[in-house]
């Protein structure tokens, strides 16, 4: 397995860390990171996938519905499968109508509490809906 942080390892916020195994992939959070205001300016982390659909990667799995995690998902291509819990999904999906802060997902996996899901070779677990923690 290997592992590429890309961001969010000396600053809070822009979170993103890729996961490889047998030649497949899956992201863990696509945010933005706090100190930028124009995302759109902001290159997309170097992952195969981000730029146009790439068929290596599995799939982003969304943490939590914080910009710093789910920032930059609106850039994704839109055949990407996000994974997230259902909750989160439709607080980003209400806030789309009001903000540009929101996002509306098109092709989702919802995370459930102790529910494994998986992708490839990664086995995915939300571990329990107080802490929000995700497994991998």
């Amino acid at each position: 397995m290997k592992i590429c942080i890309h961001r969010g390892t000396h600053e809070i916020g822009g979170t993103c860390v890729e996961l490889e195994s047998q030649g497949e992939r899956i992201v863990l959070d696509i945010g933005s990171p706090l100190n930028v205001s124009d995302t759109d300016a902001l290159p997309l982390y170097p992952v195969l996938g981000f730029d146009r659909p790439n068929s290596s990667l599995l799939g982003v799995v969304i943490s939590h519905p914080h910009q710093d995690h789910y920032g930059l998902a609106y850039r994704l291509p839109k055949e990407t499968t996000f994974l997230i819990g259902k909750a989160a999904e439709a607080i980003l999906a209400a806030a789309d109508l009001f903000t540009p802060a929101g996002l509306n997902l098109k092709h989702v996996i919802h995370l459930q509490d102790r529910q494994p899901v998986t992708l490839g070779p990664f086995p995915i677990m939300k571990w329990s809906q107080e802490s929000g923690r995700v497994i991998v």
